[in-house]
Formats: structure tokens, sequence, C-alpha cells
């Protein structure tokens, strides 16, 4: 189990419904509602953060998290 710290994780969704994945937000700050771009184990995806690196306290994971590359833009992650 790894242990990460306040500002290094970040939950996003792929789909509007869909279930929150948590993610590495590689030193990003980010907010909810900002469209990001995340490399996991299926490639790149384009997701809506919908819980801020502010306001995960602590997250206990096992293995690795996928991890935000970059934002993507509103209009790419709204077709979703």
């Amino acid at each position: 189990m790894v242990s990460l710290r306040l500002g290094q994780v970040v939950g996003v969704r792929f789909r509007r419904a869909g279930q929150v994945v948590y993610c590495d937000a590689n030193g990003m700050d980010l907010e909810a509602g900002e469209a990001v771009v995340v490399e996991g184990e299926e490639g790149r995806r384009l997701g809506r953060v919908s819980i801020g690196t502010a306001q995960v306290v602590h997250c206990d994971v096992t293995g690795p998290l996928p991890t935000v590359v970059g934002k993507g833009s509103a209009e790419e992650s709204d077709g979703e």
C-alpha cells in the first residue's frame, strides 16, 4: 500500500456519472470541473476533475495510480 499526501492526488471521472478514479496529480494544482488528460493502463483518456487536489486529505492506494499528464479543453470533455 502506498500512502500519498495532500496535493498529490486528484479524483477524476471519465464519464458524467462514472466512477471516481484517483490519479496522481503530477505536481499540478487542479480544481473540480477542470478537464484533464490522464495516462493509465488504457492509454491516454480525457476526464474531468471531480475532487480537486486541495480536497483530498489522505488516500491509501494499492499499486500505481494513473497520472495526469496535462489539462484538456472543456469542449473535448463535454462530448463524453
